[in-house]
């Protein structure tokens, strides 16, 4: 079976480190990338060349804060899963030799989960 690769990367701002998400693609060459804090608003356009893009905005008051994203190569067949949840936090199932279920999320400081 051929190696895949997924990338998670805290990425303090999609936008403002754009050209950093494109090395790590370059380097990498991942079926799925997660970004965590994208800090990006529902209006705000988010695109990646040859990639797919799931997102959960988060805005706190009237700034932003945390934001998650799920970037899929497009050569994958891949479908997102809806999450019922309040956590910011974004899954999609991939279709590869086997079926692959990902799921990216991101927790601010104060925030606990509980079982």
């Amino acid at each position: 079976m051929t190696p895949v690769n997924t990338v998670s990367w805290n990425c303090h701002g999609f936008n403002v480190h754009k050209q950093d998400v494109k090395s790590i693609v370059n380097k990498y060459q991942p079926v799925c990338l997660g970004l965590q804090e994208t800090y990006l608003l529902s209006h705000t356009s988010a695109e990646l060349k040859n990639f797919t893009i799931q997102r959960e905005e988060h805005v706190e008051g009237s700034r932003l804060s945390g934001g998650v994203a799920s970037l899929t190569s497009c050569h994958i067949l891949a479908k997102t899963i809806d999450l019922n949840t309040d956590l910011q936090a974004v899954a999609i199932q991939i279709q590869l030799n086997v079926r692959l279920t990902v799921c990216f999320l991101y927790l601010l400081l104060r925030e606990y989960v509980g079982t």
